[in-house]
């Protein structure tokens, strides 16, 4: 595989990036709550202004992105995307391994949430060590510790 490059975004990616979040995202969206394209845009303007965003670029094109908040016991990861035709390549577990990386960095945990709609996503992320610790409306919250809890 080839090296990726993780490292945070700049305004000129917000673009290419909802971009990324539409073709990926939409149709879950739709089925669960709606899709309105302003009401998406100004959602993903205010999420890039409020959290920590990392964009992943291999071989010099950019592939996806790693979006998280820093709370005050955990990480919470709220957005990791990758191409469609870069799935299953490696490049979502290399990027929570990088996001595990700064975790231990900052000696605390991550959490995130899936919609029960993507059993797949599920999956990925329990192969990756994170564990299901709540069942809500329309997903599970998951959470990793890391060896800073063992």
């Amino acid at each position: 595989m080839d090296l990726l490059e993780i490292r945070p975004a700049v305004p000129a990616e917000r673009q290419p990036l909802f971009a990324l979040h539409e073709e990926l995202f939409r149709g879950e969206i739709e089925e669960i709550w709606g899709w309105d394209d302003a009401s998406q845009w100004r959602n993903f303007l205010k999420e890039w202004a409020e959290s920590e965003t990392f964009v992943i670029y291999k071989a010099g094109r950019l592939v996806g992105c790693v979006q998280y908040f820093t709370r005050t016991d955990h990480l919470y990861l709220f957005n990791l995307m990758v191409e469609r035709e870069f799935q299953s390549q490696g490049i979502g577990s290399e990027a929570v391994s990088w996001l595990k990386g700064v975790a231990r960095e900052k000696d605390t945990a991550i959490g995130l949430q899936v919609l029960k709609t993507n059993p797949r996503v599920l999956e990925f992320y329990q192969r990756q060590g994170f564990e299901v610790v709540e069942t809500v409306d329309a997903g599970l919250k998951l959470r990793w510790d890391g060896e800073r809890m063992r």
